[in-house]
């Protein structure tokens, strides 16, 4: 192994690492220095890379300075826990713990993608779910697929889930008739399976949702008027005079679009009312030029059309009039 005192540069190591001359081993790199090391070399190297360090605290101080320094490079950074229990010590760990080393495996298995994994050396030597056995017990639910109840119970079960009452934590199941709550370790929220049966088509629909908190009928006629609320949003979207938001919060937001809609629901009724026959795009750019004029409303929008006329300026001079 060969040292030297000169000033050491991020591309030079990164050349060398990827190059493996030689082992190389770099001293005196303190605070975010060692991130920003580390991601010379990966934007180099576009493979899988294993980052050791010291401690958890460590770890979670090394995987925020490698996500601010890869967000150029739009790489994933993930933290692989350990589950802090002492050798020969049969307790029980905490599902979250388990639920985040899972999702970090699955990812190094399905992802295409390069990913930094940072951990320690605890978490190392702790045994691993086998490559086979997490990829046969993995189970992608997509939106409209149908699967039996019973068949998806059992895999779950078998894979480590916990059939409770009230889905609380990762690892957690319920079941409540032909609704099945789940929350994956995959998943960063619990996810809701409810089961409808159309007795007009004679067919059954099974959706998934992370809302728990209306009844199952009524996300199952959501999903049925999707359609009309996509059209709904798109239409605020023409329609709705909202250049910009003046909060960011969403008691803001919310004030905000209800205030559009009520001056569309408004003009709406006026035109009705009055049985006009302009549109309502060209009722509210009326009603913007003439807001504050005295002119009665009916009178204002029965007049003759408006059209933008060019008026000449008689005293604007010209540079070339002499």
């Amino acid at each position: 192994m060969q040292q030297n005192q000169d000033i050491i540069r991020a591309a030079d190591v990164a050349e060398a690492v990827v190059g493996r001359r030689r082992p190389i081993e770099v001293c005196g790199v303190s605070g975010s220095e060692r991130a920003f090391i580390l991601s010379a070399i990966q934007a180099r190297q576009r493979t899988p890379m294993l980052v050791v360090a010291a401690s958890p605290e460590e770890v979670q101080r090394l995987a925020d300075d490698l996500r601010f320094f890869c967000q150029s490079q739009k790489l994933p950074v993930e933290i692989f826990p350990s589950y802090h229990l002492l050798p020969f010590k049969f307790l029980s760990y905490h599902n979250q713990t388990a639920s985040e080393r899972i999702r970090v495996l699955y990812r190094l298995m399905s992802e295409a993608e390069p990913l930094v994994v940072v951990t320690t050396i605890p978490a190392l030597l702790q045994r691993l779910v086998p490559r086979q056995e997490l990829s046969r017990y993995a189970e992608l639910i997509q939106v409209g697929e149908e699967i039996e109840r019973e068949q998806l119970i059992a895999k779950l079960i078998s894979g480590g889930y916990l059939r409770t009452a009230i889905v609380e934590e990762p690892g957690d199941f319920s079941v409540r008739g032909g609704i099945v709550d789940v929350f994956s370790p995959l998943y960063p929220d619990p996810l809701r399976r409810i089961t409808f049966y159309d007795t007009e088509h004679q067919r059954r629909l099974v959706f998934l949702t992370n809302n728990f908190a209306l009844p199952a009928i009524t996300i199952a006629r959501l999903y049925k008027c999707r359609w009309q609320v996509e059209l709904f949003f798109k239409w605020i979207k023409q329609h709705l005079r909202i250049k910009g938001f003046y909060g960011t919060s969403p008691n803001a937001v919310k004030t905000q679009v209800w205030i559009a809609i009520s001056v569309y629901v408004l003009v709406a009724i006026v035109r009705k009312e009055l049985k006009l026959e302009r549109s309502l795009y060209e009722i509210l750019q009326i009603l913007s030029v003439a807001l504050f004029e005295k002119t009665p409303i009916f009178e204002t929008l029965q007049s003759e059309n408006y059209q933008n006329k060019d008026v000449p300026m008689r005293n604007q001079l010209s540079l070339f009039d002499l």
